[in-house]
C-alpha cells in the first residue's frame, strides 16, 4: 500500500512539475515573441499582465468578408498562467488595398478620457476606410466589441459634441452620425446630411448638429 501511494504522489508531482513547466514556456513564449508585419502586441490598462495581440491569418488580398483574416485576443497573465479573455476572427484589411500588414490603432470613440482600440477593416473601392472597434474599460479590465461599429464608413470623432461623425463616398456624398451609449450599444442619431457640393452643404451640416444636441437636451431634461 505504501509503495503504491509513493508511485501515486512521485507520478502527480512529476505531471504538476510539467504542466507548470508547459505554463512557464508559454509565458515566456508570449512574452518574448517578436513583433512583425503580421504580428502586433501591447500591453493594457497600465498592467504587463494584460496583452492584448493581433495576428494575421491569411495574407492573401482577399476581400471575402465572410473569411476571418485575422485573430484578436486579450491574454491575462496571473501566476504564470495565461488566461484567454477574448479570442475573435474577424475580417480585417490594411486601408490600403492588398497590403497585409495591421497596425493597432487608439483613439477615444465613447469619451471616457480612455483611449480605445481600432482594427482596420477595409476600405472599399471609393476610399470607405472601415474598423472594428473594442472600447476599452480601465475598471473591469476588458475590452467590449461595438457590433455595428464595422459598417461605419470613415468614422471620425466630434469631441465638441461628443459624438462620432461618418462622411461616405457613393453614388450621393452624406453625413451620418452616431454615439456609443453606456451599454456600448452603437445609436444612429439620424439627421443625415446628403451632400450637393454647394454652398448650403456646411450650413446643413451645421443644422444636422444643432438638431441633434437640442434633441440630446430634451431627452436630458425629460429625465430629470
Amino acid at each position: 500500500m505504501k509503495t503504491t501511494l509513493i508511485i501515486f504522489l512521485t507520478f502527480a508531482f512529476i505531471t504538476c512539475s510539467q504542466q507548470h513547466n508547459q505554463a512557464s514556456e508559454a509565458v515566456t513564449k508570449l512574452r518574448s515573441k517578436k513583433l512583425d508585419k503580421y504580428f502586433k502586441k501591447v500591453t493594457l490598462f497600465n498592467d504587463s499582465s494584460y496583452i492584448f495581440t493581433l495576428t494575421t491569418i491569411d495574407t492573401t488580398d482577399s476581400y471575402d468578408i465572410d473569411k476571418p483574416t485575422a485573430v484578436i485576443n486579450l491574454y491575462h497573465i496571473h501566476l504564470n498562467i495565461i488566461d484567454t479573455l477574448i479570442n475573435d476572427s474577424l475580417f480585417c484589411r490594411n486601408s490600403r488595398m492588398a497590403e497585409p500588414e495591421l497596425e493597432i490603432e487608439f483613439k477615444d470613440y465613447n469619451f471616457d478620457g480612455v483611449k480605445d482600440i481600432l482594427i482596420p477593416r477595409g476600405s472599399d473601392p471609393r476610399e470607405n476606410h472601415g474598423f472594428h472597434l473594442y472600447l476599452v474599460n480601465t475598471k473591469t479590465k476588458m475590452l467590449n466589441y461595438v457590433k455595428g461599429f464595422e459598417e461605419i464608413g470613415n468614422p471620425e470623432v466630434d469631441t465638441v459634441n461628443k459624438l462620432v461623425e461618418s462622411f461616405v463616398l457613393s453614388g450621393q456624398n452624406f453625413y451620418k452620425f452616431y454615439s456609443i451609449d453606456r451599454n456600448n450599444k452603437l445609436i444612429d442619431l439620424g439627421h443625415e446630411v446628403d451632400l450637393d457640393f454647394d454652398e448650403n452643404d456646411s450650413l446643413r451640416h451645421a443644422k444636422a448638429l444643432l438638431d441633434i444636441v437640442s434633441e440630446r437636451k430634451t431627452t436630458h431634461n425629460s429625465y430629470n
